[in-house]
């Protein structure tokens, strides 16, 4: 608490106009300003305490997303595989189509020339 009283003496430069020099007897003018500040030199924890769970928080996060990451990567290549068996199987059934094709034309062929009966054909 800092205090500041009126006099001859005043350091800050303030002069008393009616200052007589007695002191006895007259009269004695008191100021008094106060400043009171609080800083918690410990708060029981609590500061470090939310900076341990803000790591916390900031740690899982970052878990999820490479969890999500890792996820999205699996099914890409599952997706992509998936596809590649899809277009194989397709130039399979193409290349099948052709061969009973070709079957059915020499079956056709061969009942034309009296090799094969109707049953083949069929």
């Amino acid at each position: 608490m800092a205090t500041y009283q009126r006099g001859d003496n005043d350091a800050l430069g303030f002069n008393n106009p009616n200052y007589t020099g007695q002191n006895y007897g007259g009269d004695v003018e008191q100021r008094s300003i106060g400043v009171q500040l609080n800083i918690p030199i410990y708060s029981g924890g609590l500061t470090s305490s939310q900076v341990r769970e803000a790591y916390s928080r900031l740690s899982q996060s970052e878990q999820r997303r490479e969890s999500l990451r890792r996820q999205v990567v699996e099914n890409t290549r599952n997706l992509h595989r998936a596809v590649n068996t899809d277009v194989e199987q397709v130039q399979a059934r193409k290349q099948s189509i052709i061969s009973n094709q070709s079957a059915l034309e020499a079956t056709e062929i061969g009942y034309q020339v009296g090799t094969r009966n109707i049953v083949d054909v069929l």
